[in-house]
């Protein structure tokens, strides 16, 4: 079978992972709760972050870092590439002005079938072009998105 076919197939987090990820989210959630970086627009944010994390980990055959460290990563998942986790089933990626990164990678939670399916990459240049990228708000403020459409496919170059 074709990697890029395997990497990019829908993963089935299995349950011992799934309950170690929502342990870590837990504790991170407790030391991080009155951080003002921490965003709780979802209250299981970290979680589904973590298990976006987890399986782009296996796509490129790194270990996320599942330590809680005093005052955080600075958002670093992977180097220069931030994941990013949406349960919405016709996703944006969405990201801040502020954030450092390079390249974007876009997961997709499927919460009640412990699904996560890969949807595609950006480059931080590709949120300032109108072909790919949009300005809208949720309700929290303004931020620039792309359409998982929008996004590069297959893996990151």
């Amino acid at each position: 079978m074709d990697h890029v076919a395997d990497v990019l197939a829908p993963m089935i987090v299995p349950q011992p992972v799934w309950d170690y990820l929502k342990s870590v989210a837990e504790g991170r959630d407790q030391q991080k709760h009155d951080y003002a970086s921490s965003r709780y627009w979802n209250p299981e944010s970290h979680f589904h972050g973590l298990l976006g994390e987890w399986a782009y980990g296996i796509m490129i055959g790194e270990q996320p870092n599942y330590e809680l460290i005093a005052k955080g990563d600075d958002g670093y998942d992977f180097g220069n590439v931030d994941v990013k986790t949406s349960t919405h089933p016709d996703p944006d990626l969405k990201v801040t002005a502020s954030n450092p990164f390079t390249l974007y990678v876009l997961m997709h939670l499927i919460v009640s079938g412990r699904q996560v399916i890969y949807k595609g990459w950006a480059f931080d240049r590709d949120f300032h072009d109108p072909t790919r990228a949009r300005v809208v708000d949720y309700g929290y403020g303004p931020r620039v998105v792309i359409h998982w459409s929008n996004l590069r496919p297959g893996m990151p170059t």
